[in-house]
């Protein structure tokens, strides 16, 4: 049992080559969790800036694109209304002319 005691409490443990100094288990496993919890933290915030930096690069992509694929898919169906309804307006002209010469021609 003191064997196992002293295994706990002697400050023999190091926990990464960058920390020179040696500590007992207890606090070996302190820093592990705070070391861990640091470095989450560290990645959270590196995450964040990363997400923020790709939002701003899309919206600079579709500064310098400038086309709205909305806005298109409006103009296109406003100019395809466009194009029907001349379409028939010529088929009507044409019709009447038809009319009237076939009328007169008689």
């Amino acid at each position: 049992m003191e064997k196992l005691k002293n295994a706990f409490e002697e400050a023999i443990y190091k926990l990464n080559p960058n920390v020179q100094t040696p500590v007992c288990f207890k606090d070996y496993y302190k820093n592990l969790v705070s070391q861990i919890a640091n470095t989450g933290s560290v990645f959270r915030a590196v995450q964040a800036n990363q997400t923020v930096a790709a939002d701003a690069l899309g919206g600079a992509r579709e500064q310098i694109v400038g086309v709205s694929s909305d806005e298109e898919l409006t103009n296109m169906i406003m100019y395809q209304n466009a194009y029907n309804a001349s379409s028939r307006y010529i088929n009507v002209v044409s019709e009447m002319l038809d009319h009237i010469l076939s009328t007169l021609g008689r």
